[in-house]
């Protein structure tokens, strides 16, 4: 059971730093970064994570649609901000993050996009766990008939003294 959660536990940490790896920008003092996302349906949600705790000061948050309309504009704190907002129209939406501090780099874990699309990563990350969970459940239900067995062939033959 030890090693089956364990298993699940590295797989699913080896998992999220892939997924998190690509979105990991440093942005150095007093500059910016620009993403741009595609969103394809009109009137859906749009929303962004942004995770940025080792960084002590306020970044400055600018999303614009594809006709360079500012759809949200905002000084965010760390450490997380994530919120939606409503997609317009269809087409690429860009996201532009500014590092105000003149001394310290950001850095920082973005997530931008369509929600239909996270509550689809959600799910397969959900899924993941449940999945670990029944194997875990499995492989501990196997190693304590595996001991209760061994229990009693142990008291069968008058060994006791691996019972403690």
């Amino acid at each position: 059971m030890l090693i089956g959660g364990g298993a699940a536990t590295v797989v699913g940490f080896a998992i999220s730093t892939y997924l998190l790896a690509d979105s990991t920008y440093s942005i150095k003092p007093n500059d910016r970064l620009v993403l741009q996302q595609f969103f394809p349906n009109n009137g859906s949600q749009g929303v962004y994570n942004i995770s940025f705790p080792s960084f002590e000061g306020q970044a400055t948050l600018k999303i614009m649609d594809s006709s360079n309309q500012t759809v949200v504009e905002k000084t965010i704190m760390p450490p997380i901000v994530s919120e939606t907002f409503v997609v317009m129209e269809s087409g690429y939406y860009t996201l532009v993050l500014i590092n105000p501090s003149s001394e310290k780099t950001l850095d920082a874990t973005i997530l931008f996009g369509d929600r239909e699309s996270y509550a689809t990563a959600e799910q397969l990350i959900f899924s993941f766990m449940v999945i670990a969970g029944i194997i875990t459940a499995i492989a501990g239900a196997v190693i304590t008939v595996l001991d209760r067995r061994k229990i009693n062939k142990m008291r069968q033959y008058g060994d006791t003294s691996d019972l403690v």
